[in-house]
């Protein structure tokens, strides 16, 4: 019987005024901003879709440990939003003078609900399909500006104000399937930590099916309101003020 259909990952969003890119080719990518007023611009990532429904087993199946209610299909993944003012690509090198950035919003997207599990057969053990694993949240950083790795940033007399980052949320861990021998467990949720993924294999469950690979909840949050700089990135600043960032 089928999985659930997973759900499709949200797309992200850079660089709502300004998006500075790098070509290798061309050795092109620094760029003198100057005397600019930045504002009002507003990005929002997309959603992770929701996982399918598991496929139900059917009545009169012959018992068999391999036939329960289907697993159901895991959520999407939250886009991202970075850089709702300025959005510098890896390798760039801008200069940013004189420029007011303001009132610029990033919004992470959400990340999709997990399927629920099939409805199980009761003459059937382990019965009822387990629930998809939800999608987890999209981050939102540098409202004002993100600086991407490797980004080399000079910023002289500039103000960044009331700019906001608003991190996404994950998504909810699917429904076990329904029946009276229901050994299979609910998805989980958007964030999972390792040390918590043992558990799963109480429920007589393939320990290739547990989520694979952790990433600390900082990398889903929202940070770097102002200005955000990534790895390996270097940025100056000069003469600059910050106020009523919004996190």
């Amino acid at each position: 019987m089928p999985k659930g259909g997973d759900g499709g990952n949200g797309s992200s969003t850079y660089g709502g005024a300004i998006y500075l890119d790098y070509d290798s080719t061309l050795d092109y990518g620094s760029t003198l901003i100057e005397n600019c007023l930045i504002e009002d611009s507003i990005i929002v990532a997309g959603d992770g879709g929701n996982g399918g429904a598991g496929a139900s087993a059917e009545d009169g199946d012959t018992p068999d440990p391999a036939k329960p209610g289907d697993r159901g299909g895991d959520g999407g993944n939250a886009g991202a939003a970075l850089g709702a003012g300025i959005y510098c690509a890896p390798g760039t090198s801008p200069t940013i003078r004189n420029t007011t950035i303001r009132n610029n919003t990033v919004i992470g997207g959400r990340g999709g609900n997990g399927g629920t599990g099939g409805n199980g057969n009761d003459n059937l053990l382990p019965s009822g399909g387990r629930g998809g694993d939800a999608g987890v949240p999209g981050p939102a950083a540098g409202a004002a500006v993100y600086c991407a790795n490797d980004v080399n940033a000079v910023f002289v007399s500039c103000t960044f104000e009331n700019n906001k980052a608003f991190g996404g949320y994950g998504g909810n861990g699917g429904d076990a399937g329904g029946s009276d021998n229901n050994f299979y467990r609910p998805g989980f949720g958007g964030l999972v930590e390792l040390k918590f993924l043992d558990w799963g294999l109480w429920w007589n469950e393939d320990p290739n099916d547990l989520p694979q690979g952790y990433n600390p909840p900082e990398d889903f949050t929202a940070k770097g309101t102002a200005v955000y700089v990534g790895e390996n990135s270097v940025a100056s600043f000069e003469n600059c003020s910050v106020s009523d960032s919004l996190i």
